[in-house]
């Protein structure tokens, strides 16, 4: 058998992938099937090919591993969900602080609570900031609870792939204790990740450094999110997360630089080994570096002992041992995309360039022919990463960027060597006063780089066609219509000669591609003449979102950072980047973290708001023009929305696109008291179940926008007591509210 580890590897690999993504139960089924299919095949097959029965027994093998994983490791955690208990356990990853929370990852040695399994790996979430670093041992009480998302969701299986199988929060007032734990190799690499990080702070502005310190070791807390957003519109994505790239970069940087110096190969190799350990720790361990890592030190370990390791094999093995001590981690994004961008490189990227280079690229050993046939090698070389990390990339993030292959053309090469200066810039400020000197102007040339670089990914991103969501419903039609154009094509002229077979082949793919484009256009101008309102998710909060004929407005900000991620996510998705308003009916002072984080990602052309403390939150993250608003009304292109207050006080607040309205309830309004009596209201939307008197309201629908627990509560009370249509945030999810005729229609927001 050809290539025996990349078969074991890949398969085993891809079955996981597909066990993790349909469960425990199908992945069990799965396996006895693929065993009792081997088992005829070795019984009945007269000549058994050897690559069949490795694929059967190997995908056999990695079902039933995901199956027991599932069975023994994830699910006796889940008992813990809802339970309070006292806990100890050391603090396993560098803390992080995201959304204005902070996160510990612990790996408990005690839980007090009986007949539950005591080593579990959790996360562990503060609105403080705990005296606790990697190593230390923390002992507390916390309340687990069972990750969110449902079982197949990208976001639940990322954890997973980290071996997380709950998530825990401090309760108010929780004492923790906190000693100090024994240092280790691990603890040295993170404490030079922390080092890397503070220098890059120093050494250049917040979105360079932020930059500088992803690509250099893949730590992406500096880069505002709507960089990673575009960096993923642009098909860049790969170059914020440690892979195949960096570490070849590194490892082909030092080879060099020790080559001039006269060193061996085995001297190389023994050189270059452990620094691709130590970075491979530096960057976090996260299993796409990993993974390219492993291939690394089997090829440099090749040249120790004067052999050449096949890539793919190399490919394999790597792929197979990550997933062999962490099944979960076949489902991790990063691993996907690395493991399908470095396929599709090996088996698929060079013929592909000998066909263009035979067929088109001129035969002369000019200058200016050499430099096309680089940028066609590079272009090709992207186009088959785009393709082959397609599957993965709509499975995750439900879009693709069809600029990718001409961003990666243009920003790679420079993306590469702002790499390499930002570490030797940093390198060098490790030498005291003389290197920081010396290292002047080489952190000067990857500032102007890196700024260059943030500025092309922002362009592209931007621009109309870049990146195509698959969750809307013309890329079903066009995936089908596509599907059709091939079987047409198939049956017609697969069989006819050469010639024609090519010919053909080109002209259906052209006409998928039309297929594609027409269809993106055409739901772009029904989507830019739609009128819809957006209710987001955002736990006990108010978030609203109103389109029509091109404007957009936000309604109120309630909860803190971390409750508006989703809401974040859905309207970078639908492609909102400056809203033309943000009106904030309250104050809100006590969510500040939220309206900051909603000005700087989501910077509106106009900010409207009653409360004179809002201006305050303000101020330093938003440049923009600010009104001061009270009893007032607004409008926005056919958008319109009136603010009023009761007799008591409270703020009213109701809004309309079109010939929708839905009104907004404060969090203990009296319905009886509402200004807006005398309106016909389509929704009303309330966010405590301190509202009063919600029958007098002239309303088809009601929306509770509430945490899970609170809100089925609340929305099943409302339902007892004769309330047809309510619907909640906390379960539902994103909810999109549009009209046909006289009909309202509520449901799961799809863009």
């Amino acid at each position: 058998m050809k290539r025996p580890f990349a078969v074991i590897g890949i398969t085993y690999l891809l079955s996981q992938t597909v066990a993790l993504l349909f469960g425990f139960a199908a992945a069990l089924a799965t396996a006895v099937f693929l065993i009792m299919a081997l088992a005829v095949y070795l019984v009945t097959a007269r000549r058994r090919k050897a690559i069949a029965v490795a694929m059967l027994l190997t995908s056999g093998a990695a079902m039933l591993v995901s199956a027991l994983y599932s069975n023994y490791t994830v699910k006796p955690a889940d008992l813990l969900s809802g339970q309070t208990a006292y806990i100890k356990g050391r603090v396993d990853e560098q803390p992080e602080e995201k959304s204005g929370r902070y996160y510990y990852i612990v790996e408990t040695e005690f839980i007090g609570l009986s007949d539950v399994k005591q080593n579990v790996k959790l996360r562990l979430s503060s609105k403080e900031k705990l005296r606790a670093d990697y190593s230390d041992i923390i002992e507390c009480t916390v309340q687990f609870n069972q990750i969110k998302e449902e079982y197949n969701s990208p976001s639940r299986i990322s954890l997973l792939a980290d071996k997380i199988v709950l998530t825990a929060f401090l309760p108010k007032g929780s004492a923790v204790r906190v000693s100090e734990g024994e240092d280790d190799l691990y603890s040295y690499a993170l404490r030079l990740r922390e080092k890397i990080i503070e220098k890059t702070k120093r050494l250049w502005s917040k979105d360079t450094a932020g930059f500088a310190a992803a690509i250099i070791i893949g730590d992406k807390s500096g880069v505002s999110r709507s960089d990673i957003s575009d960096f993923r519109g642009a098909g860049l994505s790969h170059v914020l997360c440690i892979s195949g790239l960096h570490m070849s970069i590194v490892a082909d940087a030092l080879s060099k630089l020790l080559r001039r110096l006269k060193f061996s190969r085995k001297q190389i190799s023994i050189i270059v080994i452990p620094v691709v350990v130590i970075f491979i720790m530096t960057t976090g361990m996260s299993p796409s570096a990993v993974r390219s890592g492993i291939m690394l030190i089997i090829l440099y370990f090749g040249k120790f002992i004067g052999r050449t390791a096949d890539s793919i094999n190399s490919l394999g093995v790597a792929v197979f041992l990550i997933c062999l001590f962490n099944p979960y981690a076949a489902a991790d994004a990063g691993l996907l995309l690395s493991f399908s961008a470095t396929f599709g490189l090996l088996s698929m990227s060079e013929r592909c360039y000998k066909l263009v280079n035979k067929k088109i690229m001129p035969q002369n050993q000019s200058f200016f022919a050499d430099k096309l046939r680089d940028i066609c090698k590079l272009f090709l070389s992207s186009l088959v990463c785009s393709v082959f990390t397609m599957p993965a990339a709509v499975m995750f993030f439900g879009e693709l960027s069809v600029i990718s292959p001409i961003s990666n053309v243009l920003l790679l090469y420079p993306a590469s060597l702002f790499m390499l200066l930002c570490m030797a810039a940093v390198a060098l400020t490790f030498l005291g006063a003389v290197g920081s000197v010396i290292a002047y102007p080489i952190f000067v040339c990857a500032w102007m780089i890196g700024e260059a670089v943030l500025f092309c990914v922002r362009l592209f991103s931007s621009m109309p066609g870049a990146v195509m969501s698959t969750h809307t419903a013309y890329a079903a039609i066009a995936f089908i219509g596509a599907l059709i154009i091939f079987l047409y094509w198939y049956f017609l002229f697969s069989k006819t000669n050469r010639t024609y077979r090519r010919l053909s082949a080109y002209i259906a793919v052209c006409f998928s591609l039309l297929v594609w484009f027409a269809g993106s256009f055409s739901y772009g101008i029904v989507s830019y003449s739609r009128e819809q309102i957006t209710v987001f998710s955002v736990e006990n909060g108010v978030l609203v979102l109103l389109s029509d004929r091109g404007s957009d407005v936000l309604i109120g900000v309630s909860g803190d950072a971390y409750d508006i991620e989703q809401a974040y996510y859905a309207m970078r998705d639908r492609g909102i980047r400056e809203p033309d308003a943000l009106i904030l009916p309250d104050g809100f002072e006590q969510n500040a973290q939220a309206t900051r984080t909603l000005l700087t990602d989501f910077p509106p052309r106009l900010m409207l708001f009653e409360a004179e403390e809002t201006k305050e939150l303000a101020a330093g993250v938003y440049s923009g023009e600010i009104v001061h608003r009270y009893d007032s009304e607004a409008k926005i292109g056919r958008i319109e929305v009136n603010t009023m207050r009761d007799r008591t006080g409270q703020t009213w607040t109701l809004a309309q696109a079109g010939e929708m309205s839905i009104l907004l309830c404060p969090a203990k309004g009296d319905c009886a008291d509402n200004p807006f009596k005398d309106a016909a209201i389509d929704a009303v939307l309330i966010s405590s179940n301190d509202v009063a008197n919600l029958s007098t309201l002239n309303t088809s629908a009601v929306i509770v926008s509430m945490d899970m627990t609170d809100g089925a509560i609340t929305s099943g009370y409302m339902k007892a007591r004769g309330f047809e249509n309510v619907f909640c945030t906390g379960t539902d999810g994103n909810l999109g509210i549009t009209k046909d005729g006289i009909f309202l229609k509520i449901g799961m927001d799809r863009k």
